[in-house]
């Protein structure tokens, strides 16, 4: 793909669009592409999902892209439902007819966790999609927790998405080149956006604060599983 300019489709599987972290990140490493002379256009899945003449559209701007990229939130190690029909969708349609350059696809997933390895599973059926629906994969980023970012633009997100920025930097780069994601921009985007005894302390505030007040504690002294004689 070099010297040719590349057209660069983001697609958005989370419900809160171009107010979610999904969209910063996503966002993030157009911005680098278009530096690169990428050519970036951007749907949100959730929309487009919504009807036939939505997923058509859908169909047509992927049909017309170099690279694909899904980015989306971590719904109990999975994808969310609009995200998983889009993929059987586009797979299915690709199946029948499909254009005759080589596509790629990267994906980038977030969570609430600090730990990468949540992300694994959700990576891994992007993988599977890739290569089911006959894309080239060009490998996977995942971030958290994602809560940090909360939606707001990364370039604004402080001293916390240095790592988060910088990942997608050096993916962004390669991408153009026409090679895979490196293994340091997988590294970058493995290291937490706040270290986890942080995030830990925070979370722990949180469910104490929740706590104080009387309904909550009601709710948390019922046990609807466990077996009485």
């Amino acid at each position: 793909m070099t010297g040719h300019l590349q057209r660069v489709l983001l697609l958005i599987g989370s419900p809160r669009g171009s107010q979610s972290t999904s969209a910063s990140l996503g966002s993030y490493l157009l911005s680098e592409m278009e530096k690169q002379g990428a050519e970036t256009g951007v749907i949100n899945l959730y929309q487009y999902m919504k009807s036939d003449v939505g997923r058509n559209d859908l169909m047509d701007a992927v049909n017309q892209a170099d690279i694909l990229v899904f980015v989306s939130p971590l719904y109990i190690d999975c994808l969310p439902a609009p995200v998983i029909a889009a993929l059987e969708m586009i797979r299915d349609r690709r199946m029948v007819a499909q254009p005759p350059w080589r596509q790629r696809l990267i994906a980038l997933v977030n969570s609430g966790f600090p730990e990468p390895e949540q992300n694994t599973t959700a990576l891994a059926i992007y993988k599977q999609f890739a290569k089911e629906a006959e894309f080239g994969w060009a490998g996977g980023l995942a971030f958290a927790p994602g809560a940090v970012i909360n939606g707001k633009p990364l370039g604004d997100a402080g001293f916390v998405a240095r790592n988060a920025r910088k990942s997608l930097e050096i993916a962004a780069g390669a991408l153009a080149r026409g090679g895979p994601v490196p293994s340091g921009a997988v590294k970058l985007a493995d290291k937490p956006l706040v270290p986890i005894w942080m995030f830990l302390l925070n979370a722990n505030r949180s469910w104490k604060h929740q706590v104080k007040d009387p309904a909550v504690w009601k709710e948390m002294e019922k046990r609807p599983f466990r077996k009485t004689n």
